[in-house]
């Protein structure tokens, strides 16, 4: 009892949409109110008409209000679990959830069908769903009822409804639509070819009435007895005027009436005189010509008021009747023409409307979309259909790769229906082409200016395509690839510096991120500004190679170094060198900062494979030459190249300060003379 408390039933339909291909029909549904949760609830009744197994159907829900207009439309809504045997009635035990508190009506379509075997129907986007009319149930009152209910019995079918066979569609007695293709019903297995020959009242006469009986002979009746003259009494009383009664119920008194007498002065006595005695004429024969004529001109009347309301109130309920007819066989154009003769006869004018919008939804199912649009857009309350079919010659264009005229519709779609909700899914679709254009353009383009503008607008499309595909991660390769064309372009580290920021850890931008900062430092050595200082600063911290030596430059803690063939140091590094003991290792301060020299440690690698490390300036000079016979007293007797490396003894060799490098040829042995011959 509760549960009849808590839920109110709103509305409940027979729905009439039929489709021949559809392995489902829907042929009712019911809108409860959950007065708990405030929600409306509707649960469907399908009819199995697969030859399979049905596990789950996905339906298409399209919700109207009370007054028939479109509220919301829910896309592959799942009734799953089913395990619906073929000729089987299901799903009213489902629940399905209505997301809007305002649907009184509904209209429901199968969108997918799966069975147990792993195979699936799909609908195609055009089915041709019929307007089938209820079915006419047999009544025990209807002449050919006893005639019917033998047939049935004797064939195993039921008597429920009449069979009927329209345009794609014939009416099962059982009550269920089927298609003309179908050879027996679905739903209770009688064949199709059975019905026609027994059960159909337009193919099969009626059988003849039985003869009637023979009447029974009856007793002659007896003579009438012959008339009696009336019997009149001797005396009869004058009748009596009008009088007043007083009183109440059976209790009336009634006043007498006064008796009137003769004046003797004014009025004398009257004395009645005999009246002459008047012969007898004989009885004339009544005529029938006023009476022949009353029932003529009655007869007249009533033809003529026949006539009269059989042309003023049956003819137009026989033109409704086939108008409806021909609505319901596809004919629309004859509908329309019987329903605009009707004027304001019942709904005929809202069925004019109907009918052009049931022609529109056929050109729309056939494909002429054009034609179905200029249509349905005259039609109030068919707004969402016309927004289809300019989404649907919008795709086509789109499948053409006609990407401008999908386009095209996507605009024309955002100016006269800007709440449809498909147009963001053909707007997606056109925004990602428009993108991926321009960035394959962009790929091959040389100039790296213009690669940045194609970059930049193919940017944009794919912002607008939202989250079509890999669209977002394509917004963010754009800003990869504007921000290292950026870095190319000499003076534009500063906005690829951002970017790169921004980009976070894409691919290497971190890593590019430094060199912007590195490149800016470069760029603005000479200015000494406080933001060089604060990027060499943390790219020293990264350990962003080359930042320390910029940032010791910047600090008066940088050298340069020189090896030259004497004492004098002549500001170059000799090529080549062709005695070690004559060569001299020089280093000078460049910058601002003398005392902040650090001492110097030299690493050397010889020919041969010699390697060594010693301090340079032991005797804790900031500056100064050494020879190299006091730093590598060893002598090399091979030729090769010979590497010196420069730190900074307090650091290490963490850091090198900078590297010298020339080639070293062995002296040639001094030659030897021979001694003087001695004579004898």
């Amino acid at each position: 009892m509760a549960n009849y408390q808590r839920y109110q039933i709103l509305s409940a339909a027979e729905q009439n949409l039929f489709s021949p291909s559809c392995p489902v029909w829907v042929s009712r549904y019911q809108i409860s109110y959950d007065m708990q949760t405030g929600k409306r609830l509707m649960q469907v009744r399908m009819v199995s008409q697969a030859e399979k197994i049905i596990q789950s159907v996905y339906l298409r829900i399209l919700c109207q209000d009370a007054k028939g207009q479109d509220l919301t439309r829910l896309e592959m809504v799942p009734v799953v679990g089913l395990g619906a045997a073929p000729g089987t009635i299901f799903g009213e035990d489902q629940i399905i959830t209505l997301w809007s508190d305002q649907v009184s009506r509904v209209r429901i379509y199968p969108q997918r069908v799966v069975y147990y075997d792993g195979t699936a129907w799909n609908e195609a986007g055009t089915e041709d769903y019929l307007a089938v009319p209820a079915p006419v149930p047999v009544r025990p009152s209807d002449p050919a009822y006893p005639r019917l209910a033998k047939a049935a019995k004797a064939g195993g079918a039921k008597n429920d409804f009449y069979f009927r066979s329209l345009r794609g569609v014939w009416s099962c007695t059982c009550g269920l639509p089927n298609s003309q293709t179908r050879l027996s019903c679905a739903y209770c297995g009688v064949s199709r070819a059975w019905l026609e020959t027994n059960m159909d009242p337009e193919r099969v006469k009626p059988e003849p009435p039985a003869p009637a009986p023979k009447p029974e002979p009856q007793p002659e009746p007896a003579p009438a007895p012959l008339p009696q003259p009336e019997r009149k009494p001797a005396y009869t009383p004058t009748p009596v005027s009008p009088v007043t009664e007083f009183g109440l119920g059976q209790y009336l008194y009634t006043a007498p009436e006064p008796v009137r007498r003769p004046d003797p002065v004014f009025e004398p006595a009257r004395q009645e005189q005999p009246k002459p005695a008047q012969p007898e004429e004989p009885e004339q024969p009544k005529s029938n010509t006023g009476r022949i004529v009353a029932i003529v001109l009655a007869v007249l009347l009533l033809l003529g008021g026949g006539a009269f309301c059989a042309y003023r109130f049956l003819m137009p309920f026989l033109r409704y009747q086939e108008a409806l007819t021909a609505q319901a066989e596809g004919d629309y154009d004859h509908a329309m023409e019987l329903y605009e003769e009707l004027g304001d006869y019942e709904d005929s004018a809202q069925r004019v409307r109907d009918a052009a919008a049931q022609k529109a939804l056929e050109m729309m199912r056939n494909g002429d979309y054009q034609q179905a649009y200029e249509q349905l857009k005259r039609l109030e309350g068919y707004e969402e259909a016309a927004a289809d079919c300019l989404y649907s010659m919008g795709v086509l264009a789109f499948n053409d790769k006609d990407v401008d005229t999908a386009w095209s519709y996507v605009e024309q779609l955002q100016k006269e229906y800007p709440d449809y909700e498909k147009t963001k899914d053909l707007l997606h679709s056109c925004a990602y082409s428009y993108g991926s254009q321009l960035l394959t353009d962009a790929t091959v383009e040389s100039d790296a200016f213009a690669r940045v503008e194609q970059y930049t607008k193919a940017q944009q499309w794919f912002a607008q395509a939202e989250d079509y595909q890999d669209a977002q991660m394509l917004v963010t390769e754009c800003s990869y690839r504007i921000a290292c064309d950026l870095l190319e372009q000499e003076g534009n580290y500063t906005g690829a510096m951002e970017m790169f920021r921004d980009l976070g850890d894409y691919k290497d931008s971190a890593t590019k991120y430094q060199d912007c900062m590195y490149q800016y430092c470069l760029d603005h050595l000479d200015t000494q500004d406080p933001t060089t200082m604060d990027y060499l600063t943390q790219l020293s911290a990264a350990g962003y190679t080359g930042a320390q030596a910029l940032m010791d430059k910047l600090t008066g803690a940088a050298y340069s170094f020189h090896v030259s063939a004497s004492s004098i140091d002549n500001g170059t590094n000799i090529a080549d060198a062709a005695d070690l003991n004559a060569l001299y290792v020089h280093y000078a301060l460049k910058t601002y900062n003398n005392e902040a020299a650090p001492r110097i440690l030299i690493s050397y690698t010889l020919p041969g494979g010699l390697t060594g490390t010693t301090p340079l300036n032991a005797d804790g000079s900031a500056s100064g030459a050494r020879a190299w016979a006091a730093v590598v007293p060893q002598k090399c007797d091979q030729t090769g190249t010979v590497t010196l490396y420069f730190y900074d003894a307090q650091k290490g060799n963490s850091e090198i300060l900078e590297t010298i490098t020339f080639t070293y040829h062995p002296p040639a042995p001094p030659e030897t003379t021979a001694p003087d011959e001695v004579g004898p």
